[in-house]
């Protein structure tokens, strides 16, 4: 009879302790089995290579996953380097260039200041010849061509 009333309290105590342990699910963790499981502790997080069925490929895997990665992120970083150097270049190939075509700008400008003035000076002259040789009775046109006003004028 007494072996009745502890049966029935080992039964309670069994009862309880299998409400508490959880069973493990092996194939969705690759965590250690040996450690306790409770509801607080968060899944692991899931890796992005695909599943396989060893436990030890999986940190392998991930492991190539963040190489490639990071290499991926390297590349484009000396990419992006490079792409700059280039642009510098080009900015610097251009100021010489705008400097260039600034300093004949400048030539050009001078150039057309120093062909009015010789423009003006000649027509100064030509006016000159001009009186001076109507009073003789020859005259020049704007092309610098004399002509005998007396033959002109018949």
């Amino acid at each position: 009879m007494l072996s009745n009333n502890n049966g029935k309290s080992l039964n309670k105590e069994n009862s309880q302790r299998d409400r508490l342990i959880k069973p493990i699910d092996l194939s969705s963790t690759s965590t250690d089995i040996s450690s306790p499981t409770n509801d607080q502790t968060p899944p692991p997080p899931p890796i992005l290579s695909a599943p396989s069925s060893s436990s030890s490929a999986l940190p392998t895997a991930a492991s190539l996953n963040y190489f490639h990665i990071k290499n991926m992120i390297e590349l484009t970083v000396e990419s992006a380097r490079l792409r700059e150097k280039q642009l510098e270049n080009e900015i610097v190939d251009l100021r010489n260039e705008l400097t260039k075509e600034q300093g004949s700008r400048q030539k050009l400008e001078q150039d057309i200041l120093e062909l009015r003035r010789i423009r003006n000076v000649l027509i100064k002259k030509l006016k000159r010849l001009n009186r001076s040789s109507s009073a003789t009775g020859n005259c020049s046109n704007s092309n610098g061509d004399t002509k005998n006003e007396i033959s002109s004028s018949s």
